[in-house]
């Protein structure tokens, strides 16, 4: 059996384009072969992975069988996130000719701004952010235009805002949509949305202008992403990429005393500092990130942050698992009890929602 670790490192190889990786792939045996083929659907990276491979050197590698599955994923990854590009822009036509202003998260501006193409970071679903007072109106015209919010429980006013981020809905047409009236709904995290909205700014994609988080909310939006994906034990690479290739934009001219003083105001500077050093952890990136090690280096003796076996750990660890729990627990703004205490009554309500826990 191929082990995760070994699987991610053949992965980051092969994404970097790094010849030996398709060598290595074709070496494993036909039952770790597939096996990896999962980890990557698992990982939403077949595609990239296939594309990465198209490159001749590291094609030329590789036995039949992988390149046609790879191919085909590839192939599918560039006609997806051609729809998922059209059904974004659609999108913000839609919200703002009702004079609901939008912010587009992640998603294609993100594969296009930090993977340098479209096609390269494959686009599931669709994450839009519309201020909360108007989340109902928003929902309304996506009702009207075909999208309907998954069977469950939809409360409103101050329930569904204390609980849940937002609310996913479908469409026969095309990908789905996550509607966020905010990054992350848990107690004591204080986020100043005024200033989300006024920070933000247009970012131009193809014909389209979008409206997109500055790079300071950018980069607070994914390591809360980061975080509580790491909690449920589902966290995938790909997102934990889009985090680093965030990290490495940023990296040389960031302040990053500033930057974890701005999150200390509302109470998540210990949260995102944790999730800074998983990764740098998770992903070797000692030698490439080296204002943000110095921070981390600056930082020490604070726990976890130099806890390799732990991170990788917790990497893999199954859903739900009790160890990445508390890890998050312990890092919230409140405290671990109350946190925890939070997060065991209100399962039924988040569960009826459709949310995942």
């Amino acid at each position: 059996m191929i082990q995760p670790l070994e699987m991610q490192s053949l992965t980051l190889a092969l994404l970097d384009g790094h010849s030996a990786s398709a060598s290595t792939l074709a070496a494993l045996p036909a039952d770790h072969a597939q096996q990896y083929l999962a980890f990557l659907r698992e990982h939403a990276l077949l595609g990239s992975v296939g594309l990465a491979v198209q490159n001749q050197s590291l094609q030329s590698a590789l036995p039949e069988h992988l390149r046609v599955e790879l191919a085909q994923h590839a192939e599918f990854q560039r006609a997806y996130n051609q729809r998922a590009l059209q059904t974004t822009i659609e999108l913000n036509d839609l919200l703002r000719s009702q004079g609901i202003p939008v912010i587009t998260l992640k998603g294609c501006y993100y594969a296009k701004r930090y993977w340098q193409s479209l096609e390269k970071r494959f686009l599931w679903d669709i994450d839009l952010l519309v201020p909360a007072e108007q989340r109902w109106q928003a929902l309304g015209h996506l009702q009207s235009a075909g999208y309907a919010t998954m069977p469950g429980y939809v409360p409103r006013g101050r329930l569904l805002r204390s609980l849940t981020h937002g609310v996913t809905l479908k469409t026969a047409r095309g990908p789905d949509l996550d509607l966020h009236h905010s990054f992350r709904a848990r107690p004591g995290y204080r986020i100043d949305y005024s200033d989300v909205w006024a920070s933000s700014e247009a970012y131009k994609l193809e014909d389209a202008e979008l409206q997109v988080l500055s790079s300071d909310h950018e980069l607070l939006f994914l390591l809360l992403a980061v975080a509580h994906d790491i909690e449920g034990g589902k966290l995938k690479l790909k997102l934990l990429l889009d985090l680093k290739l965030l990290v490495l934009a940023l990296d040389a001219h960031m302040d990053w005393p500033a930057f974890l003083a701005r999150r200390r105001a509302e109470g998540l500077d210990k949260l995102c500092l944790h999730v800074l050093g998983f990764l740098v952890l998770a992903l070797d990136m000692q030698a490439i990130a080296p204002r943000l090690n110095q921070q981390l280096e600056d930082a020490s003796p604070l726990e976890d942050l130099a806890d390799r076996n732990k991170v990788q750990r917790m990497l893999y660890n199954p859903r739900q698992s009790p160890e990445n729990r508390r890890w998050l627990a312990a890092l919230s703004p409140s405290r671990a009890g109350v946190y925890l205490l939070w997060w065991t009554l209100t399962v039924p309500l988040r569960y009826a929602m459709g949310r995942k826990i």
